[in-house]
């Protein structure tokens, strides 16, 4: 069963899309909020490495390593330089303050206990250590459990605000709130339709959400 999403991300226009989609979000975040050399990222629910790879592709990093909980995702990583652990978002196995960037992209949703896992973040991210995330629309995904395209696999169902307030309850800054990606798998200009309707209060027609949030000082 692990690999059959592996697949649907490589063969399926709509995974292939999604996973492209996510993937530039994130590079862009990170880009914006945490530019500099030699960076340490973290990419909790790193699947086969695909985000990580392209992490230490496209950007100057020091160190790419991810964490999945299913073996055969794992398994299924071909990339060379970098390196997936067995483990959860709840319990990070990294001691504290190394981490540069952690991105979770289509996972927090996943989660037992989020504000565990925020909690987790903080701990391992360094000073003004930035963390991003994508997940799925409340609307797109209710649509989709409503008419049987999925199951409602998610335990958590978060809207802005309900993301806002619990990464400012446990002490992020946070930076940016946006969505993105269109309902029509790639469109020309999408990027330029994706920001007007950011900008004037249309933002529930795109599938995904995305926060980036910082670390605040910490007592050392």
């Amino acid at each position: 069963m692990g690999f059959d999403y592996i697949s649907y991300r490589k063969t399926k226009r709509s995974g292939k899309y999604k996973l492209f989609k996510r993937t530039a979000k994130m590079l862009e975040m990170i880009r914006k909020y945490k530019a500099g050399d030699s960076l340490c990222i973290l990419d909790v629910g790193a699947a086969d490495g695909f985000m990580l790879n392209t992490f230490k592709n496209q950007l100057s990093v020091k160190v790419c390593v991810g964490i999945e909980p299913s073996l055969d995702y794992i398994k299924s990583n071909s990339a060379k330089g970098i390196q997936i652990i067995q483990a959860i978002g709840e319990k990070l196995p990294f001691r504290s303050n190394i981490f540069d960037v952690v991105t979770a992209a289509s996972v927090v949703d996943h989660m037992d206990d989020f504000n565990l896992f925020l909690r987790e973040c903080d701990r391992v991210l360094r000073d003004g250590g930035i963390l991003a995330i994508t997940l799925a629309s409340p609307f797109y995904d209710g649509l989709a459990v409503k008419f049987r395209v999925k199951e409602d696999d998610h335990k958590f169902h978060f809207t802005e605000r309900k993301l806002r307030e619990a990464l400012e309850k446990e002490g992020f800054l946070v930076n940016e709130i946006s969505r993105f990606a269109l309902p029509f798998f790639g469109i020309a200009f999408e990027k330029y339709i994706e920001r007007i309707l950011n900008s004037v209060g249309l933002r529930w027609a795109m599938f995904y959400i995305a926060a980036v949030s910082q670390t605040r000082k910490k007592n050392k």
